[in-house]
C-alpha cells in the first residue's frame, strides 16, 4: 500500500481491499492535522432556560494570556436593548459597561451595548481585544444591532469573573432559548 507524502494517508490501488481500520486511521490523521491548524476554539456555550433580565457567564477558568481575541456571540430570541459587561475582580457592583461610544466615567468601562429591533433578531458579536496581554485595560467592539466601541481606564482582563448580559431597562430582557457563545482566537 502506498501513502501520501505529507500526512501518510493511504493510497489505494484498484486491487486493494479497503479496511475500516485503515480508513479510520486516515480520518484520525486528518483530524489531528487540521486540529493543529485551528485558530479559534469554543470556550463557553450557555443557552438560557427562561427569560432573564441578566445572564452571567463565568470566565474565571479562561486564561486570557492564551488569546488574541475573545469573541462573544449572542443569538437572541427576544427583542430589546442589552449591554455586555464584565464583572471585575471581587464581584464589585461597578459595571464594566459601555453606553454609546467610549467611557462613562471611571466605573463604567467598555464592551458595548446593542439592541435587537422589533423587525429583526440580529446575531450580536462582541470582540474583546486582549492581544495575549491580560494586564492591559479592557477594550471591546460590539456589532450586530448597532456598532459600539468601549474601553476602560480602570479595569484589566486579569481576574475578571464573569461576562454579563444585562437588560438596559426594566422592559429589556434576554429571552428563553437565547444562546451565548464565547470563542477564543489564538
Amino acid at each position: 500500500m502506498n501513502h501520501t507524502q505529507t500526512y501518510e494517508l493511504n493510497q489505494w490501488e484498484d486491487s486493494d481491499r479497503i479496511l475500516r481500520t485503515d480508513f479510520n486511521a486516515d480520518n484520525q490523521k486528518l483530524e489531528n492535522a487540521l486540529g493543529a491548524k485551528l485558530q479559534y476554539y469554543k470556550l463557553k456555550e450557555v443557552v438560557t432556560q427562561e427569560k432573564a433580565a441578566r445572564v452571567e457567564v463565568d470566565v474565571t477558568d479562561i486564561n486570557f494570556a492564551d488569546w488574541k481575541y475573545l469573541v462573544g456571540v449572542l443569538t437572541p430570541t427576544s427583542v430589546g436593548t442589552c449591554s455586555w459587561w464584565y464583572s471585575p475582580p471581587g464581584g464589585t457592583t461597578n459595571k464594566c459597561s459601555c453606553d454609546s461610544m467610549g467611557n462613562l466615567g471611571s466605573d463604567f468601562v467598555g464592551l458595548g451595548r446593542f439592541y435587537s429591533s422589533s423587525s429583526t433578531l440580529n446575531t450580536v458579536y462582541m470582540i474583546a481585544l486582549i492581544l495575549h496581554n491580560p494586564a492591559q485595560y479592557l477594550r471591546g467592539i460590539t456589532f450586530g444591532g448597532v456598532f459600539f466601541y468601549g474601553k476602560s481606564n480602570t479595569y484589566t482582563y486579569e481576574g475578571l469573573s464573569a461576562l454579563v448580559l444585562n437588560g438596559a431597562s426594566d422592559t429589556d430582557f434576554i429571552g428563553a432559548g437565547s444562546k451565548i457563545e464565547l470563542w477564543g482566537v489564538k
